[in-house]
């Protein structure tokens, strides 16, 4: 009998039992469960025991102690996660501990121990006193969010037990959400009360009072939380007065809506309306009629008047997040039908009956009804699962409503509200916009005398329709998609014209006006498209003229010149009055740029007019101003001006367009071309006066290399570290590495840069670089930045990102001057332009068509940064341009001869010039307007009051309200927005600037759920070949039926990858290809077992993706360092950050945005409250994701079939069981099992002892130990498997698997931990690492005695082992291990295998080597679920 054995069955010692479990259970805690702290260990502890003798009948063993640990590991889990947030709390983790024992004492039914520390936790924070509360709320807001996770989690995973706990906990959570949102958006926003310190308390205590509800849903509940708020306000309305009596003298009620009147008596409001006297003491004077009440002119002080206000607008705040997180949760019951009626009073103003405006000082008004609030309740009524309900009770509101003011606001309420709801559903479809036009037509043309809200929906989808349409029009009215949109939205508008609804085509102009400019609509006129404008906006069109905006440069001298001018084209050339009034011309004038300027405006412009000046004239202006012009250049442009066709027809004057970017090219020359040192903005004159030196300098804006911005990092780090210069190479797929000392590749190994792969330094001969391998020198190009134009054609750019310093507007800006000048200098000179841009285009010819598709694109994206129209960003570039001119240009000429020259400079040049001007972009644009509007430019109030005519048709659906034109929120401006405001909220930037990725985040879990998928139903289904030649439709169609939801699996991970692909672009090093339907299978499976040789990118592998997604998320919680983290195999949609579109965003800025409700001109954001709910919506309770190569299931080939089964048998060995292999663990140890290797985590403790052994017995068969040990003799085992056996099979398994690992050129030492990095230092690592080289004929002899070593001598598993010096070093240790086995080995083998034994260094220790091992095979042996 084993001495176990002997400890079980001895009757002298069976006392010791309960001992020795005992002592097994506090160790084997201790092992498998890290604790918090000593109560969490002996819950734990009690729990595992109570239920073992709960459920077990007769002797307990210690494999009853696994199962039982496993079956409850997630409770025990939680209960961690919940002691981390009760850390420091003592009181209250006691009182979970005496609740535990309390009930076992008891011997009442178990209740779920994560359960009962919730239930304090939650309990904890709700009986926090105010005061406490209120000395720091943040923290406690803090720490609410912080119970958000784990409280849902432990509701979710017990809804079916418990149901009288969980009632009772929902209730605590409920209640605590609604107290943390009270306190986060009403007592921490108020500011500080000067005479105390501190913030003002808001009836904190009676608001936990008084809310004593759980159910939000249902209507007392929710009165509870507006009889609360109507207490607050009647409360601080009587402070504001000092006199005001506590009720009403008139009708005696309470008076919590007090009206001061003129002989300052106090009535309620209701009184005010039916009484002509004041009644109050026989008082008597007389109340005027209609008595308004003027807060202003009151005698209650400001400063209280104004914190009333602002406490008012945080109850609006409050109120609104309250019900859609709270009253509409998708996770519980939908409201009851009186409070969706409550809701629906706010949003139609009581069904437009309210008599009087809202007032501050009427507290049965809990709310105030701004649009905004008004909006915001809407959207959540029309989304909530009793939509019917609230658009029955809407139609009804429209019927009845004999204020057809009113009628109308709602109806334009009811319309934005789908409009922004669901305005992104055609997402620029341009075939389904097309088709959906068709739907419309009936729409348009009908009579509707009573509106209702599907017809006010269907009204809304047609403006998003139509607004949507036009702007895929004018982006795709070259290609045949194009055609057919055209034709649909021309065949539409003619159909709603000849019904007499001409608002569509108003609606289309006030688009083109807000977005594009009057100046684009007026060259739309004279093109195919012109369909799109209205017969009486065309009319005003002819009359409009673009505006003189050179005329803002300097008033009173171009005036000067113009009138000067007007003289010349008066006389007759040749003859003396022509040439004195010319001379006079060019005295007026202070220089040579103002007089191109002005003959620009006064003679180019007026060639396509219907009486141009003569040729005679321009010929003598030419003649003779060419004899004083200072510069070839000068003349050369002089010439252009006053000769018909001379300037190039893509500057045609003929055209809007054409005169826009004359203005802007004269007047940028004027300030870069004028002489003298030009110091700052040498980088921009140099383009224009010296192309070819230009060209081989950076061009501002233009992007980095980004292979040289990591070959500098990495180099710099190396030199450092190593004193040398490394040599720098690249690998087949673009992955920059370095080769020291010589410099010449020696070794062969492979680029580990996100999981490439590839072999890079030697290919076995010396010297000889592996295939594919580059080194990249001084003269190598593919590695460097380049100088000169690198953007590529307009059409493949995309959106402007930020670069390095720049945002999004001022790189923008930049860029447009950088093509301006560029184009400039093609007027002169477009051979030496030609030689600027890069790659060369084929023709010289091609050069200014070039550089105007990039101005153009430049401005669009300007005026999507400043949410202004195209023609108001040209004004501001004037604005810029002229304020470079007014600055004083002091210093040297810079130069952009390096890339950190390049990027101080535009740091410089933006701050200087740039976002002074932008920063007051509204009182600039009102200022050049205004100086435009004296120089008796063409005004364009006659369109604008065209365009917003009122119909004269009965048909409230034809009003111009319902169809006027809001330019929407985008992105770009969101951003260029949050620019100075980055502090306020840091969150919302980070969201802000990742939208794109976000969206490709969404898609993870569908990700990981297709690669189990692929793993699973189709494991080794297809060999390598197979899988390139198949393409995804196919393996969709084929196979659909096999696995459900595998077409909208593959199309999440299509969708994700393409969006990564489109929002980093500039970060990768290789050139990738975007994913269809109809790209190779072989794309979505990860194959790990790639053959090395390949040439083919390993980019495109799920590898790539999803670490590209899990960093996504990790780098937006990085901010937080005690944010919980999980295992990339557990995380599913509720862990991921992620939104479904930019609309999302942009919807929640709005909520938060104070503006009328028709127009936006006057719009102010809340920022701080929007990072509040972007940190709640997104971020909050988010945890960081855990993710390595082996947490992700791979995909088997044919090929690699029987490694896998060999790798899959080994980890079958070492993996913990499943849930219900453990949960009957004891029941298979006495049914058959099939082999002994497969079964070993069954023997677990078996080993665990054995390993604890001096000796080990190895006559001694299994069958007879384990019923020693166990009592009970099992029926699979045979006297042929001897203890003997067991070790030897756990030997083989490791060795098998090592090996298996350095076949693949896996070391085993690779990879250590951090915390293991600590005890085994680099130095030490690498020396260790010497002693297993694949290529050491010793290797296999070292590892069988480490194995031997750990498994005998080092097992964790084990309890305290003996003789085992931690200290010891490896070296001598094993020479001692060794020895100690001479009795069960040849003495001439031992001998020999220590004199071979390699030399370890001493500094490494018995502890180090324990560490390590414990963490690779912790690493390579779990299987991730």
């Amino acid at each position: 009998m084993s001495p176990i054995g002997k400890v079980f069955f001895d009757d002298v010692n069976r006392k010791r039992v309960t001992e020795l479990l005992d002592c097994y259970l506090v160790d084997f805690i201790f092992m498998v469960h890290p604790c918090i702290n000593s109560h969490e260990h002996k819950i734990v502890g009690l729990y595992l025991m109570t239920s073992i003798q709960r459920s077990v009948y007769g002797d307990i063993s210690l494999v009853h102690v696994n199962v039982a640990y496993r079956q409850q590991k997630a409770m025990f889990d939680n209960l961690s996660a919940v002691f981390a947030l009760l850390e420091g709390n003592e009181d209250v983790i006691s009182l979970v501990e005496n609740q535990v024992e309390s009930t076992i004492k008891e011997g009442k039914e178990l209740v779920p121990c994560d359960f009962l520390a919730l239930n304090c936790l939650l309990t904890s924070l709700w009986d926090v006193r105010a005061n406490e509360l209120m000395l720091n709320p943040e923290y406690w807001v803090k720490k609410v969010e912080q119970c958000k996770m784990i409280t849902l989690q432990i509701l979710h995973s017990k809804e079916d037990d418990n149901e009288e706990y969980i009632a009772e906990c929902r209730k605590i959570w409920s209640r605590l959400n609604v107290k943390k949102l009270y306190v986060e958006h009403i007592i921490i926003p108020s500011p500080v009360v000067k005479k105390t310190g501190k913030r003002p308390m808001h009836k904190l205590a009676f608001f936990t009072r008084m809310v004593t509800g759980r159910d939000f849903q249902s209507h007392e509940t929710f009165q509870q939380v507006i009889d609360f708020l109507r207490a607050a306000i009647v409360d601080n309305i009587q402070n504001l007065y000092s006199n005001c009596p506590k009720a009403c003298p008139v009708c005696e009620k309470a008076l919590d809506s007090p009206i001061r009147l003129p002989c300052n008596h106090f009535i309620c409001d209701d009184c005010v309306k039916e009484v002509h006297m004041c009644p109050v003491d026989n008082c008597g004077k007389e109340i005027p009629k209609p008595y308004n009440y003027i807060p202003a002119e009151d005698n209650i002080d400001e400063q209280q008047l104004t914190s009333f206000k602002d406490l008012r607008k945080r109850m609006n705040k409050f109120f609104m997040t309250f019900v859609s997180d709270i009253v509409f949760n998708e996770e519980e019951r939908d409201p009851d039908d009186e409070i969706i009626r409550w809701l629906l009073d706010c949003v139609t103003a009581r069904g437009g009956e309210t008599t009087r405006q809202f007032s501050l000082f009427n507290s049965q008004e809990v709310v105030d009804p701004t649009p905004v609030l008004r909006s915001f309740l809407l959207k959540l009524l029309l989304s909530c699962r009793q939509k019917h309900y609230v658009n029955t009770y809407l139609d009804k509101v429209l019927a009845v409503s004999t204020n057809q003011q009113h009628q109308l606001q709602t109806m334009v309420l009811l319309m934005d509200c789908r409009k922004d709801s669901f305005g992104h559903q055609f997402a620029k479809d341009v075939d389904m916009l097309s088709d959906v036009l068709g739907d419309y037509v009936e729409l348009v043309t009908d009579f509707f005398p009573k509106p209702t809200v599907g017809i006010l929906s269907d009204l809304a989808d047609a403006q998003c329709c139509i607004s949507q349409s036009l702007e895929c029009l004018l982006a795709n009215s070259s290609i045949p998609v194009g055609k057919k949109l055209e034709a649909s939205l021309k065949k539409f508008l003619h159909s709603s014209a000849s019904s007499g609804n001409t608002q569509p085509g108003y609606l289309i102009a006030r688009q083109l006006m807000a977005s594009r400019g009057e100046s684009f609509i007026k060259d739309l006129v004279n093109t195919s498209l012109n369909f799109l404008l209205p017969d009486d906006v065309k009319h005003d069109l002819e009359s409009f003229d673009v505006p003189d905006a050179l005329s803002v440069t300097n008033q009173k001298h171009y005036r000067e010149s113009i009138s000067s001018l007007d003289k010349v084209i008066a006389e007759t050339y040749p003859g003396n009055g022509f040439v004195n009034a010319l001379n006079n011309f060019r005295q007026t004038c202070q220089d040579d740029m103002m007089m191109l300027q002005v003959l620009f405006t006064r003679i180019t412009r007026t060639l396509v007019q219907r009486v141009p000046v003569s040729i005679d004239t321009r010929n003598g202006i030419t003649q003779e101003l060419s004899k004083t012009l200072k510069g070839t250049y000068k003349t050369t442009l002089l010439e252009m001006l006053l000769q018909d066709n001379r300037l190039p027809r893509e500057m045609g004057v003929k055209q809007s367009k054409g005169i826009n970017l004359s203005m802007l090219v004269l007047n940028l020359y004027s300030c870069l071309c004028s002489g003298g040192v030009m110091a700052d903005l040498y980088p921009l004159s140099e383009i224009i006066s010296q192309p070819l030196q230009a060209a081989t300098h950076f061009f501002p804006t233009m992007a980095d290399n980004q292979l040289e911005l990591m070959q500098d990092v990495i180099k710099q780090a190396l030199q450092q570290a190593s004193g040398g210069t490394p040599t720098t190479y690249k690998c087949p797929n673009g992955h920059p590495y370095f080769i020291g000392d010589c410099g010449r590749p020696v070794e062969r190994a492979q680029c580990t840069v996100n999981g490439c792969g590839a072999y890079i330094g030697s290919t076995g001969a010396y010297n000889q670089a592996a295939a594919g391998n580059v080194n990249i020198t001084a003269e190598n190009s593919s590695g460097k930045t380049q100088p000169g134009h690198i953007l590529g054609t307009a059409d493949k750019r995309s959106q402007t990102a930020p670069e390095r310093d720049l945002n999004s507007l001022s790189c923008a800006v930049l860029r447009c001057l950088t093509h301006l000048s560029m184009y400039t200098a093609s007027l002169f000179n477009i051979q030496h332009v030609h030689q600027m841009i890069r790659p060369n285009l084929p023709r010289v010819e091609d050069v200014r068509p070039f550089i105007d598709a990039h101005i153009q694109l430049d401005l669009q994206q300007i005026a999507q940064c400043c949410a202004e129209s195209t023609d108001d960003c040209i004004l501001l570039l004037h604005d810029v341009i002229n304020r470079m001119k007014q600055a004083s240009h002091i210093g040297e000429n810079i130069t952009l001869n390096t890339t950190d020259i390049r990027k101080k400079w535009e740091r410089e040049f933006d701050e200087r010039y740039i976002q002074p001007v932008f920063d007051n972009r509204k009182h600039n644009l009102e200022t050049i307007k205004g100086e435009l509007d004296t120089s008796k430019s063409v005004d364009i109030k006659d369109i604008l009051s065209t365009v917003r005519q009122p119909l004269n048709r009965a048909n409230l659906l034809a009003s111009p309200g319902l169809w006027a034109y809001r330019r929407p929120l985008t992105v770009p401006a969101l951003q260029n927005l949050l620019v100075s405001t980055c502090k306020e909220a840091p969150r919302l930037c980070d969201v802000i600037n990742s939208s794109e990725k976000l969206m490709a985040l969404k898609y993870l879990p569908d990700i990981l759920n297709l690669m189990r998928l692929l793993n699973g139903e189709f494991h080794s289904k297809f060999s390598r070949a197979k899988a390139d030649s198949l393409t995804i439709r196919d393996f969709c169609d084929q196979y659909a039926t096999e696995a459900n939801g595998i077409r909208r699996l593959t199309n999440s991970y299509i969708s994700s990858w393409n969006l990564m692909l489109q929002s980093s672009n500039k970060s990768m090093t290789v050139t990738l290809i975007l994913m269809n339907i109809d790209s190779p299978l072989s794309q979505l499976l990860y194959d790990r077992h790639a053959p090395k040789s390949t040439t083919k990118s390993q980019i495109s592998t799920p590898f790539q993706l999803v670490n590209f997604l899990v960093d996504i998320q990790n780098k937006l919680l990085a901010y937080d360092d005690n944010r919980q983290s999980i295992k990339l195999s557990s995380a599913n949609s509720s862990h991921v950050i992620s939104i479904e579109n930019c609309d999302e965003l942009l919807d929640l800025v709005l909520a938060h945005g104070e503006y009328e409700l028709r127009e936006t001109t006057s719009v102010t954001y809340n920022w701080p409250a929007i990072e509040r709910e972007v940190i709640h919506r997104y971020i909050s309770n988010k945890p960081r994701i855990e993710f390595s190569r082996d947490q992700l299931p791979f995909y088997v080939y044919q090929e690699d079939f029987n490694l896998h089964n060999q790798m899959q048998t080994i980890n079958d060995s070492q993996e913990f069981m499943s849930a219900d292999l453990q949960a009957s663990i004891i029941k298979m140890l006495s049914m058959n099992v099939q082999t002994l290797t497969h079964n070993l985590k069954e023997l677990r403790i078996v080993i665990n002892f054995l390993s604890v052994m001096k000796h080990v017995e190895g006559d001694n068969s299994l069958l007879e130990y384990m019923e020693a040990t166990f009592g009970r003799v099992p029926s699979y085992l045979t006297n042929d498997i001897k203890l003997k056996h067991v070790v030897h099979v756990w030997l083989v398994v490791k060795f098998t698997q090592t090996d298996l690992l350095m076949r693949k050129h896996q070391e085993p030492f690779d990879d250590i931990s951090a915390e293991c990095r600590e005890i085994l230092n680099a130095t030490q690592h690498e020396e260790l690492k010497l002693q297993c080289q694949f290529n050491s004929p010793r290797t296999k002899q070292l590892l069988q005695e480490l194995f031997r070593f750990i498994i005998l001598r080092l097992n964790k598993a084990a309890v305290q082992q003996e003789n085992v010096n931690p200290d010891q070093g490896l070296h001598d240790a094993l020479v001692e291990f060794i020895t100690y086995r001479t009795n069960d080995e040849d003495e001439t083998r031992i001998y020999e295998l220590l004199n071979n034994l390699p030399t370890i260094p001493e500094e490494i220790k018995v502890k180090h080597v324990s560490r390590t091992w414990s963490y690779i095979w912790t690493r390579y042996t779990t299987k991730v679920e």
